[in-house]
């Protein structure tokens, strides 16, 4: 006795661009942005290496460099990679390219004034660099969920990216709060609490979330 045939499985992505996907300039410009976020995290953790290994963690030289791991390398990757994997894994590309562009420009030269305010000990370009990327930050999370509106999908790539936005807001919202108290100290010694739970929600809100959401899509290509 047979019984009744088994439902065929959703089929899987079997390319990771399709004929949405954004011109190669736009994720290109993100990845070569982050190898060179990461060429100089690695030269800076050669320079705050003496700290980082006396258990100096808070002291703003190494900040500076942490985040050009977080946010430079890492976040700025993360953001090329969904501009050209949304097409693939939601039906629906980016929201606007201009806009993810604009946000490119902001973002990059932002951290990098960021950081070298941190390293330099010059709070209004740190300021100012928090500002430029923060902006940035805010207009990635405002298009990636106009980008998830859109979508007619909604899988667990589709929630794991929602989540992930929300994470990522909330972590940008928090870290211009945490630069702006090392200017007038406001926080006191709940800064503390502030940071732990700003680096929670930046790896394992953002980071993981979206690493759940592509694995998701991408593993049965595997």
């Amino acid at each position: 006795m047979t019984g009744a045939p088994a439902k065929a499985p959703p089929m899987a992505p079997t390319a990771l661009a399709s004929r949405r996907s954004p011109p190669f300039l736009l994720p290109g410009e993100h990845f070569a942005a982050g190898v060179v976020f990461l060429l100089l995290g690695v030269a800076g953790l050669a320079w705050v290496g003496p700290e980082v290994a006396s258990g100096m963690y808070p002291s703003a030289r190494v900040v500076a460099v942490t985040h050009l791991f977080t946010l430079g390398w890492i976040t700025t990757s993360i953001f090329g990679a969904l501009y050209q994997f949304m097409p693939v894994a939601l039906g629906e590309p980016v929201r606007s390219e201009k806009l993810a562009h604009l946000t490119f420009v902001l973002y990059v030269p932002g951290l990098l004034g960021y950081v070298a305010g941190l390293m330099t000990g010059a709070q209004p370009v740190m300021l100012a660099g928090a500002a430029s990327f923060g902006t940035a930050v805010f207009l990635f999370c405002g298009n990636l969920a106009a980008t998830l509106v859109r979508a007619e999908r909604r899988d667990m790539t589709w929630w794991s990216l929602l989540a992930a936005d929300v994470y990522l807001f909330l972590t940008a919202v928090l870290g211009l709060v945490l630069a702006t108290n090392l200017r007038w100290g406001f926080l006191g010694v709940g800064r503390w609490t502030a940071l732990g739970v700003h680096i929670h929600m930046a790896l394992a809100g953002w980071v993981l979330r979206v690493v759940i959401g592509v694995a998701h899509r991408l593993l049965p290509m595997f």
